[in-house]
């Protein structure tokens, strides 16, 4: 397995899990607004 191979394949794994932790950030922050907007109307 050649280094420039294995590079591409870390920022593949890195840019999955930065999607998947970008989702995952969206959805609490919706989450915790629609909570706020549920407990202050």
């Amino acid at each position: 397995m050649s280094y420039g191979r294995r590079r591409e394949l870390f920022a593949q794994i890195l840019a999955l899990i930065d999607r998947a932790a970008f989702a995952r950030a969206i959805q609490y922050l919706l989450g915790s607004r629609a909570f706020l907007v549920y407990v202050f109307t």
